[in-house]
């Protein structure tokens, strides 16, 4: 009967320990698992573009919808990078980049490659004024490319006329840019004074870039391969801002009551 008892004993014993040494590696997984870098690590079921974009991490698509609709040719025009109330913003040159050369790649390879299309454009630009002007341009071989940077989010909103709810959000973002606007080349070979100073302000001025949304792709959804998209929208210049669709999340227009956003009254 004693060694019965001896025997329980040690079966309990060696159960207890096993699931305290359970709970103690469990409690080292959570412990180690909460302080590795994660993208997204506060991702809701659904997220609004300012709410999300002060928290989490993102890539934007800026692409316009023509009359074949939207797929694996649609170019896209800029590609925006939103982390943690940070915003950068990559310009791609026309004819570089469609969704479909998104297929198989991470955020980070598609950083690096909208990185080199960045780069691109701003040598295409150079170019273009040197062809587009009469004056001397060696200063141009002498300005060097500078790659985007973060900048703090600024996002502004404008109100419905109940005061009540957003009917539209802009994205405001300010750089340097080293692009210039269809004004600027038409008027370059006019500008005959003191043409180094006057060439290298033009590739080097600061630009505040804008996008404005108008509504939320609720339960809609751009395919391209195995890939799916959802976004924002501004249905005045059928543009879009998309973003892959992740664990069935919707995007929705922020709220008024969202603490740090610009709010203006329609």
């Amino acid at each position: 009967m004693k060694k019965i008892f001896i025997g329980i004993s040690l079966f309990f014993s060696l159960t207890l320990l096993t699931a305290c040494r359970s709970d103690t590696s469990k409690s080292t997984e959570n412990k180690t698992s909460s302080t590795q870098p994660s993208i997204s690590t506060e991702r809701t079921k659904d997220f609004s573009f300012y709410a999300d974009s002060l928290v989490n991490h993102r890539l934007y698509y800026d692409v316009h919808q023509d009359s074949g609709g939207m797929g694996v040719n649609t170019e896209i025009n800029h590609v925006i990078s939103v982390d943690n109330g940070k915003v950068t913003n990559y310009f791609v040159p026309s004819g570089i980049m469609k969704l479909s050369d998104l297929k198989g790649l991470s955020d980070r390879q598609i950083i690096d490659k909208v990185k080199a299309a960045d780069k691109e454009g701003f040598k295409q630009t150079i170019e273009m004024i040197k062809s587009s002007t009469r004056v001397n341009t060696d200063v141009l071989n002498n300005i060097e490319y500078q790659s985007p940077s973060p900048s703090p989010l600024n996002v502004e909103a404008i109100t419905d006329s109940s005061g009540n709810n957003i009917s539209s959000e802009t994205l405001k973002i300010s750089q340097i840019s080293g692009y210039i606007t269809e004004q600027e080349r038409l008027t370059l070979s006019e500008n005959n004074a003191d043409p180094g100073n006057y060439l290298e302000g033009l590739v080097k001025k600061q630009t505040t870039l804008s996008y404005t949304f108008t509504s939320a792709l609720q339960n809609q959804t751009v395919t391209v391969f195995n890939t799916k998209y959802t976004g924002f929208y501004d249905g005045e210049t059928q543009k879009f801002l998309l973003t892959k669709y992740i664990d069935n999340q919707q995007p929705k227009m922020d709220v008024i009551t969202q603490k740090g956003l610009k709010i203006s009254i329609e």
